[in-house]
């Protein structure tokens, strides 16, 4: 039924109540109600950072503390069943160069749109399907990147942010246009420059590329100089 509460609000709630006491194992399965492997609920907590411990000779839990005494285990895991709610949105297509399994025989990658190392979180809006070229190449991105400027740039709420953030950061560094449209999250992304340029009055100039020049891949350079 929509709205119901889950077993893991309602055990935590439970816990919470008892915290200190010695809880029954069947206490805690009749809070869970009619959740199957509920178990593995508890454990998603011990991985929430909550301490919690069990008795196996008296069939009790054990849980000291209200709030979470450790730090969060990592969460970029991506489970069976939201990996094939990825595949199906994106119709196992490359969302960066369009190839597909059907049509090209590409290798597929479920990868987290904002990466787990800037605050991405694991979920269905965060993550999409990339082809092994594609996904190996946003890796060698995500490496050259500083984790902190990034983390700063994802929470921005548009791509015109989002930009202007990168742009500040690189002044007067040529940036290419693979990077710049990662970074804006956006097919758009040039449009959103415009309005940069417009709202902020930044100077910043697209260089094409340019055999005579030796200008081998097209850019865009923020001048302040």
């Amino acid at each position: 039924m929509a709205g119901k509460e889950g077993a893991k609000p309602r055990l935590l709630r439970y816990l919470k109540e008892h915290a200190g006491e010695s809880i029954p194992y069947d206490a805690l399965k009749a809070v869970a109600g009619d959740v199957g492997d509920w178990t593995r609920t508890l454990r998603s907590l011990r991985d929430d950072g909550y301490i919690l411990d069990y008795d196996s000779s008296e069939r009790c839990y054990y849980f000291p503390y209200v709030e979470p005494q450790n730090e969060p285990k990592d969460n970029r895991h991506i489970n069976n069943k939201l990996r094939a709610m990825v595949l199906l949105r994106d119709n196992s297509t490359c969302r960066m160069c369009g190839r597909s399994v059907s049509e090209d025989g590409i290798r597929v990658h479920i990868d987290h749109i904002i990466p787990h190392s800037w605050g991405g979180k694991t979920e269905l809006e965060n993550l999409q399907v990339l082809c092994s070229e594609c996904n190996e190449g946003k890796k060698n991105f995500v490496k050259g990147e500083d984790p902190e400027l990034m983390k700063s740039v994802s929470r921005a709420k548009s791509a015109k942010e989002r930009l202007r953030l990168y742009f500040e950061r690189y002044r007067d560094t040529p940036l290419c246009t693979d990077r710049l449209s990662v970074i804006a999250k956006s097919r758009e992304w040039t449009r959103a420059l415009r309005y940069l340029r417009e709202d902020y009055s930044m100077d910043i100039e697209y260089v094409p590329r340019s055999k005579r020049k030796g200008i081998e891949k097209e850019y865009y350079i923020y001048h302040t100089k």
